[in-house]
């Protein structure tokens, strides 16, 4: 993020550098970009200003224009990542589930790696609930957040403007889900039993309420982190997770998988995706043409089958 305090100090061609590279973090090559005396006029400054800034991206190969005769200039090549520091923006936050399993901590060690290899700066941070991650998201504090195909679909339903880049393919979120019963001796959830639920996962929420659906059982709002101990401590009688991240041993409750006729969600709530505001052209962009996503798998694949160790 550029520092304001700075802008005083920024040579006027320095400024419209900063301005030109956000700018083109919107385009892709091919398209044509303003006349200038377009720029000139937008950014105050004369037409040799614009001309120097311009000369100076493609110097430093942040961008790579021709001009066409009276078509005008076009974009042949962007460097994102480059733009991206010219802009103030090499820093990029985001925001994935903490990582309490295997899996998570495999996603989160690929999505550095490939990062890393985009020359791309990151700040990985960790957020419960896919709901508070989709607020701070939309709160402009993250650039982009990490969640379930699942929950990216209902919170655009919902009417979040979210978009999702990235679907990283089935089971790179969690595993398969299970319904967790604090009586050995039941075979299913019942009529009047109290169903654990986490207000801030739109997805066990939602495969809560469906699985529920017939039936006539209390929900008891409670974090996904003691969700094990209000079994064991008798203030829930069930409770729907998944199993590979589930903070308690097998041994202690009746454990019995979802069965895929049992949810329209299908496996969508097993599919990590990368998503972003959906109006944030520049960042969209930049993925795009940077991230390696078969680098992301791959890094988690070796991580889950302790081929190497998570660095995140």
């Amino acid at each position: 993020m550029e520092n304001d305090l700075l802008r005083p100090l920024i040579s006027q061609q320095g400024k419209v550098v900063i301005a030109l590279a956000k700018i083109f973090l919107n385009h892709k090559p091919g398209e044509k970009i303003e006349r200038y005396h377009d720029y000139a006029r937008r950014f105050q400054v004369g037409t040799g200003t614009v001309q120097a800034a311009l000369k100076y991206l493609q110097d430093v190969d942040a961008i790579n224009l021709s001009t066409k005769g009276h078509l005008g200039t076009f974009i042949d090549a962007i460097d994102y990542p480059q733009l991206c520091a010219l802009a103030g923006q090499d820093i990029i936050v985001g925001g994935m589930p903490l990582p309490y399993s295997r899996r998570y901590e495999g996603l989160a060690s690929g999505i550095n790696k490939a990062f890393s290899h985009a020359n791309l700066g990151i700040n990985l941070l960790f957020c419960r609930g896919s709901l508070n991650r989709i607020k701070t998201l939309m709160q402009g504090r993250y650039d982009f957040i990490v969640l379930s195909k699942y929950a990216c679909d209902s919170a655009r339903a919902m009417g979040w403007k979210i978009k999702g880049i990235f679907e990283l393919g089935i089971e790179t979120y969690v595993g398969q889900h299970t319904i967790f019963l604090r009586d050995q001796n039941k075979q299913s959830i019942e009529n009047g039993m109290k169903i654990g639920i986490d207000p801030d996962s739109i997805d066990q929420i939602n495969l809560c309420k469906e699985v529920t659906k017939d039936l006539k059982v209390e929900f008891v709002e409670i974090s996904y982190m003691n969700l094990a101990s209000a079994l064991l401590d008798k203030q829930i009688d069930a409770t729907i997770w998944n199993s590979d991240d589930f903070a308690t041993s097998d041994s202690s409750f009746k454990i019995i998988p979802l069965k895929k006729n049992q949810i329209t969600q299908n496996l969508d709530n097993t599919v990590a995706v990368i998503a972003v505001q959906e109006d944030h052209q520049s960042l969209i962009h930049t993925f795009q043409s940077t991230i390696d996503v078969d680098l992301i798998l791959d890094i988690q694949r070796k991580v889950m089958n302790k081929e190497m160790l998570p660095v995140y």
